[in-house]
């Protein structure tokens, strides 16, 4: 519920703002089967949608109908630089090569042990698929 960001659980026939990220530069989105996830050119990362998995990365399983913003630690100067998403989960790239992901494990889409690739390795082949139009879509 939510994915929209739009602050309701409404569908929309037509293309609607996101009134909530209004005063943010938005460079990078990504969505999930049923959430959405923003980052910011202040390098911060909102999401919103279902959470039942975990996948907006605030420490439950709430879903949210606005964007709120994501609290990552990092050590100084560290900095988000991307953002992905899949159907359960979600992906954050740091500027340090670190890759935080979060939200539901199954079928090693989180590259988890030997389900997957080396996790650095997973996120680059994702990100080298992704285009302008396409970037929501991890391999299988």
């Amino acid at each position: 519920s939510g994915r929209l960001g739009h602050g309701c659980d409404d569908s929309c026939a037509f293309p609607t703002l996101v009134a909530a990220l209004e005063p943010k530069f938005v460079v990078g989105i990504a969505a999930g089967a049923a959430h959405s996830v923003a980052l910011t050119e202040d390098h911060e990362i909102y999401s919103w949608g279902s959470g039942s998995f975990g996948q907006l990365g605030h420490g439950s399983g709430s879903d949210e109908i606005l964007p709120r913003q994501m609290q990552l630690t990092a050590l100084p100067g560290v900095t988000v630089m991307a953002v992905a998403a899949g159907e359960s989960f979600s992906c954050v790239l740091r500027s340090d090569g670190s890759l935080v992901s979060f939200g539901r494990l199954t079928h090693g889409r989180m590259a988890e042990g030997s389900a997957k690739k080396d996790a650095h390795e997973f996120l680059l082949e994702a990100l080298s698929r992704q285009s302008g139009s396409d970037w929501h879509h991890f391999p299988d």
